[in-house]
């Protein structure tokens, strides 16, 4: 692991999907987040099949979707939401 900390960014959409959410899922997700910075590749995240560039964090029943750009040294988080719903048409990512 590297000694450098990645600056976690939030696309609109994300911030919006994450303010619509109860403040205790919103604090569990943002902590999420904030340990991406340090971690960029946890032992829990996985790479999405349906694509080569977006990750995905486990938080509860919430899911933080990412894109980790390892050059800027910056991870974007893409959407958050529910297992049942977040995954949807992520081809517009």
């Amino acid at each position: 692991m590297s000694d450098r900390r990645y600056s976690v960014e939030f696309t609109n959409q994300a911030r919006k999907q994450l303010a619509r959410l109860d403040g205790t899922v919103q604090a569990r997700l943002l902590k999420a987040a904030a340990l991406l910075s340090v971690q960029p590749r946890p032992p829990a995240a996985r790479r999405l099949a349906s694509s080569s560039e977006l990750w995905r964090v486990r938080v509860g029943d919430h899911r933080l979707i990412y894109r980790i750009d390892d050059g800027n040294v910056v991870i974007v988080v893409a959407r958050v939401g529910h297992r049942s719903t977040v995954y949807r048409r992520l081809e517009d990512l």
